[in-house]
């Protein structure tokens, strides 16, 4: 947090900055005080990056003074800028696209190139240590036009932050970041600001503003509105400063307006929104009900006035409604998952439905008005999950119905040969019947065999063209619940050029996410699970990573976690040790390998290399 003593590190006083005949800044004034994280905010087109601008030596301000540590000061160029310590991080994220990650994260430093040689060798070797000291998984030596959106801000940022610069500027940078490598900036953020540095940055996203920066500057038409601290301003009035028309007769300051007021201003967002939102005031009466949500509900006629208990009657246990009344009533956030919720379906019967609930109180200033409900419903994510676990439980026992299968027919195989015999030596004709019914009921075995047999054959199986991208990414929505719970992040690096491969869709799905499922239970205490996919330039073959940060595989268990009924969770019950062996039938299956390895220092991967198509 700033301090309210020292002097501002950096300050705008009056900066006026025309494009042409656009004015883009008229007369702007605010300043950064040391170990500050700064925010601006506003619609496109306000001014925003201007300002950064300004500061970064790019563009001259036409009028107005710029004040560093409280001393008058020039910005002629950025090298004046970086002579201060100040960092920009622009939109554009410029790199010499066909070099390596670590050339372009030292260009022009002449710690790493002092002179006109320099040596690759200790480019890759700084480059790497970098790299790891920001917890980034980017290859030093990849091609920077190789890498994607994600990639390309991390390292951007990266280039700029790990001088350790007195001001970072970010435009509109942490928007375009993977959630895995948000934390890891907002870490190293935070690292930075702690150290005495400040940090502005430019965004739309309201909620970073709230859990990162200590205060917010509101931009509108080249004009500062207002300056204040993130806990002195609600979420609604920030909103409705920023992004909605205020008449000019209205006061800056007088921002606080009645609920229906803020309704006026953005129903016609709310009503295009793709969720289900209903918005309802703090005795729970519904105020507004978008067209997502009139459509899901069923609902005939507009709702307004109705209670939302009324609307959420068929919601399953009353524990659940008591809940939310409690949350409405006492403007307490609230979230609930895998709620029952029966709704009237096509065929004019009642069909019920799986739904998460999330309730948001709004705020005008500091009195409570109402709350914001969204309905999102997972009854097909959930159909897919009872399928997934329906599939693999139907592989185990064809496993074991097969396996057990194989055995019988070696003892039935004796006994056809034993009653062979004994027809061609026995003369009674009673002794000779038995023999024949002894024949008889092993043929009835013979033939449950052959259904045992055929249950688990892998003859026969449907293949399909699919991108191994989608595939992955929609496993990984499956389990980011238990994932959120376990307090494990997922760090999903696709293929950005997509990765086909010909597989039975159902049963790779069963790969995939038996290896997710090894992978949570791995990180009993949190942790980080790494799934990567990239398709082989000289070979064409699609490998696909998971690597997690648990304890790892144990000597003694690496040679035997692909046998059947081996498992490495012993006193738990629910496992037979199937899991890893099915996967590794189904890969070999399709012309694959599956391999798994410890990580150093800790963790474990498991690789699968599948043939591409085309």
């Amino acid at each position: 947090m700033a301090s309210d003593i020292l002097p501002a590190l950096a300050e705008l006083n009056g900066i006026v900055v025309s494009y042409g005949n656009l004015l883009v800044l008229d007369k702007v004034s605010f300043s950064i005080a040391p170990g500050e994280i700064h925010a601006i905010v506003g619609e496109h087109g306000a001014g925003k990056s201007s300002i950064a601008r300004v500061l970064g030596g790019l563009v001259q301000p036409e009028q107005g003074l710029i004040l560093w540590e409280g001393k008058s000061r020039q910005f002629p160029d950025v090298n004046a800028s970086r002579n201060l310590g100040i960092e920009l991080v622009t939109q554009d994220n410029e790199f010499f696209q066909h070099q390596s990650v670590a050339y372009n994260l030292f260009a022009n430093q002449s710690v790493v190139f002092p002179r006109f040689f320099f040596s690759p060798k200790r480019i890759f070797a700084a480059a790497t240590e970098v790299l790891s000291s920001m917890e980034a998984s980017i290859p030093p030596r990849k091609i920077v036009a190789d890498l994607s959106l994600p990639e390309r801000v991390f390292l951007d940022i990266i280039r700029h932050l790990y001088t350790e610069p007195r001001l970072l500027i970010l435009d509109e940078a942490l928007e375009k970041l993977s959630a895995v490598v948000l934390i890891r900036v907002r870490n190293q953020l935070h690292r930075l600001v702690e150290s005495g540095s400040s940090v502005l940055f430019i965004t739309h996203r309201i909620d970073d503003i709230y859990e990162f920066s200590d205060r917010v500057t509101i931009i509108r038409d080249g004009r500062i509105l207002i300056t204040e601290s993130v806990r002195e301003i609600d979420k609604v009035s920030l909103i409705k400063l920023a992004y909605t028309q205020i008449p000019e007769t209205t006061s800056r300051r007088n921002v606080n307006r009645e609920f229906y007021e803020f309704l006026k201003y953005n129903e016609a967002i709310l009503e295009r929104l793709p969720v289900n939102l209903i918005v309802v005031d703090h005795t729970g009466t519904v105020k507004m009900m978008n067209k997502e949500a009139l459509n899901y509900l069923r609902m005939g006629d507009h709702p307004f006035g109705k209670h939302i208990t009324a609307i959420l009657a068929s919601l399953t246990g009353k524990e659940a409604i008591r809940s939310i009344m409690e949350a409405v009533t006492e403007g307490k956030v609230y979230t609930a998952f895998d709620l029952g919720l029966d709704l009237m379906g096509g065929g004019g019967g009642m069909v019920r439905h799986i739904v998460d609930l999330t309730l948001s109180p709004i705020r005008d200033g500091l009195r409570y008005i109402g709350c914001i409900l969204i309905i999102n419903d997972t009854t097909e994510q959930q159909r897919l999950r009872e399928q997934i676990t329906f599939s693999e439980k139907l592989t185990s026992v064809g496993l074991l119905a097969a396996g057990v299968a194989h055995e019988i027919n070696n003892p039935l195989e004796s006994i056809y040969s034993c009653a062979d015999t004994l027809k061609l030596t026995l003369k009674e004709s009673s002794a000779i019947q038995t023999v024949e019914r002894l024949e008889s009921e092993a043929e009835a075995i013979e033939h449950i065999v052959r259904n045992l047999i055929s249950f688990g054959d892998e003859e026969g199986v449907d293949l399909e063209n699919i991108d191994l991208n989608e595939l992955v990414y929609n496993i990984i929505k499956l389990v980011r619940y238990n994932t959120r719970y376990r307090k494990i992040t997922i760090d999903w690096n696709p293929d950005p050029a997509g990765a086909v491969i010909s597989v039975n869709k159902i049963e790779m799905k069963q790969v995939i996410l038996n290896l997710f499922k090894n992978a949570i239970e791995a990180m009993s205490e949190g942790g980080i699970m790494t799934v990567s996919l990239s398709k082989s330039r000289g070979k064409n073959q699609v490998t696909l990573i998971v690597a997690d940060s648990g304890p790892g595989i144990s000597a003694g268990e690496a040679e035997s976690i692909f046998l059947p009924f081996y498992s490495t969770k012993r006193g738990t019950s629910g496992h037979m040790g199937l899991g890893l062996s099915i996967s590794y039938n189904i890969i070999k299956k399709m012309g694959g390998e599956i391999t798994a390895e410890n990580l150093d220092p800790r963790g474990c991967r498991f690789i699968i290399r599948l043939p591409a198509t085309g």
